[in-house]
């Protein structure tokens, strides 16, 4: 049975989605990664991006609204929440053990 929220959607890699997320200029990593449908056809994403240091909220801004086009150009995934860090996390896992189903 698949149960809602708890998997990747069918026809998305995780991987994929970091690789392309890796190509936005001042991303410099991507871990702590869920991607999980909330309805049929409503996919989120939730991760962490390690970004190029210090950084106006205005900066901050434009790698959001290029990384929420690029998932919903490529992947079809309609929102997104990204917590931004800076040499933060001690586990750069991108999907975390917890969330393996």
């Amino acid at each position: 049975y698949k149960i809602l929220m708890q998997s990747t959607p069918p026809g998305i890699v995780v991987d994929d989605v970091v690789s392309e997320l890796k190509k936005i200029s001042g991303i410099n990593g991507v871990h702590h990664v869920h991607i999980w449908n909330l309805t049929d056809k409503e996919i989120h994403f939730e991760g962490h991006l390690d970004v190029d240091g210090d950084m106006r909220v205005s900066e901050s801004q434009k790698i959001v609204n290029n990384a929420q086009h690029m998932l919903k150009q490529t992947f079809d995934i309609g929102r997104a929440t990204f917590q931004f860090e800076r040499n933060f996390c001690n586990d750069k896992s991108v999907v975390p053990d917890e969330k393996l189903v």
